[in-house]
Formats: C-alpha cells, structure tokens, sequence
C-alpha cells in the first residue's frame, strides 16, 4: 500500500481501473502473494505453465519475447532485441493478452502480481519491457512486491483513459466486447478544447464496432468519425436524460481533428507495410 505522502505525490488515478498491479522475479515472492490474496500472472514457457499452475498462478506466454527477438539477443544485439520486444508488445498479437489484464483490473479491486522466472528476467529484461509498456501505453505503474517504496498505481489521465476505453472495446471474450458501447461512450471524453483532440476520437477499429452495431453503411474515414462521434454524443445524453435520440446528429470535424485522422492514417499504413515486409522475410 502506498503511504500517505506517497499518495499526495501521486498523479490523479484512473476511476476506471480497479485493479494494481505489481511484479517480482523472486519465486519465495508466489507463495506470499497467493496468501495475502493476490492474484498471481506467472509469465513462462508454455512448457512451465502446468508447473506453475498447480502452484496456484495463471500463466501467460504471449508476452514473452518473440523467438525472433530472443535469437537476436543471443547474438550480442541488445538493442536491436529491445526494439523487436518492445515493437511486439504493442502488436495485436500482443494485446490480447494485454487486454486480458486491463479487462480484470476494469472489473474487480483485486491486485494481481507479474512473475517471472529470476535468470530469465535478468537475461531479457521481461517485467522491465512489460511494467515499462503499460506504464508508456496505459498509465499502469507496476508497484514491486515487497517493496514499500515502489507503490503500483494507474494514472488517470485522458490520453490514458482514452486508450483503456479503446483496448477494452475492440477486445473481448466470447465473442462480446470486455465493455459495452455504452461504457466505452462514459470512458471516452467528450470533445473539450483543453484536452488533446486525439483523447475523443475512438479509434479506427473502435468505429467500425461501433458503427457496425448501428448498421451504418461505410464511406469515408471522416464520415465515420463524424457518425461515431454523434452517436457516443447521442449514449452519452441517453444516460443523462434518460431520452433516446433517434437521429445521429454528426458533427463537424476541425481542423484538428482532420489532422489527427490524416496521422492515424499514415501510422496504420507504415505499421501494415513493416508487418508485411516482417512477413515477407520470413
């Protein structure tokens, strides 16, 4: 638990994060969280996961490093490793497993612990790329177990929530959304000059969900998001005045906003042509 004054010096928290999450690579650390009713994520080999399942942890491999990046390490490139992890963990593949997290951390007031196995951490640096991902991605600061002075906590700022809202939406499990489109609506802000314009639009996946929902035929990327904003307007009155909108009133995009559409375009096109020359070199 963080002190007092450690909790003064904290960023405001994410109201939409119940859960903490801390991380060890000291295995005496397992049986001490598992007793203080912590809920244990033990990221190892596929081949170790019965092992530690019957110690009482779940077990994760998708967030190890790719065999590719490993490979790459072995031969000296620490950097070029670091790179190749840090590119995977923000790939798709990644995220379900990420989304996995978030979505139990939205959900319950639990604390979790990260484990990983001491000689493997210390080879390829797994909790630091992993805590320092969700720290850059999600605002998650992981607290280490054990450990008074690094307390976990989820900062809770737009850009963070906006990109939380948009994880939980596009991912889910039995073929529904960890969130539904009317708690992705009260997550994302409202468009407000005072903060990045980015924050308020969902994106380019959460849009196709969203208007998919609604059965709203496809034209431009702008006339979408025009749409998605008016309808994530429209829930949001819906849940304030109880009244149902039957029109979805579009509004205009600014200037801003197209620019932040033309960045997202120009990011999505670089990210397919290096997962298509990545596949294309295999």
């Amino acid at each position: 638990m963080a002190t007092e004054q450690q909790q003064s010096q904290m960023p405001p928290q994410n109201p939409y994060l119940a859960g903490r999450m801390w991380c060890s690579n000291d295995q005496g650390a397992i049986p001490a969280a598992l007793q203080m009713g912590y809920v244990v994520l033990a990221i190892v080999d596929v081949g170790d996961c019965l092992r530690y399942r019957n110690m009482g942890c779940f077990t994760i491999s998708s967030l190890l490093p790719p065999s590719s990046a490993v490979v790459t390490a072995l031969n000296d490139n620490y950097e070029l490793y670091l790179k190749m992890y840090g590119d995977y963990l923000a790939s798709p593949e990644a995220e379900v497993s990420e989304s996995m997290i978030l979505a139990a951390m939205h959900q319950k007031p639990i604390n979790f612990m990260l484990y990983t196995e001491y000689d493997t951490d210390m080879q390829f640096h797994i909790l630091d790329m992993i805590s320092g991902y969700f720290a850059r991605a999600f605002g998650v600061v992981f607290g280490i177990f054990g450990r008074e002075d690094a307390p976990a906590y989820n900062i809770g700022s737009p850009e963070f929530i906006s990109r939380i809202a948009d994880t939980l939406y596009v991912n889910g499990a039995n073929g529904k959304p960890y969130i539904t489109r009317e708690q992705y609506a009260q997550m994302i802000p409202p468009i407000d000059p005072n903060i990045p314009i980015g924050c308020s639009m969902p994106s380019l996946r959460a849009c196709s969900i969203l208007l998919g929902s609604y059965n709203y035929g496809f034209n431009s990327p702008e006339d979408c998001m025009r749409a998605c904003l008016g309808i994530l307007n429209n829930i949001r009155q819906e849940a304030q005045t109880g009244m149902v909108n039957p029109m979805i009133v579009s509004p205009n995009l600014t200037a801003d906003a197209l620019q932040e559409l033309q960045n997202r375009r120009t990011n999505d096109f670089v990210m397919e042509q290096s997962a298509k020359q990545a596949e294309d070199k295999k």
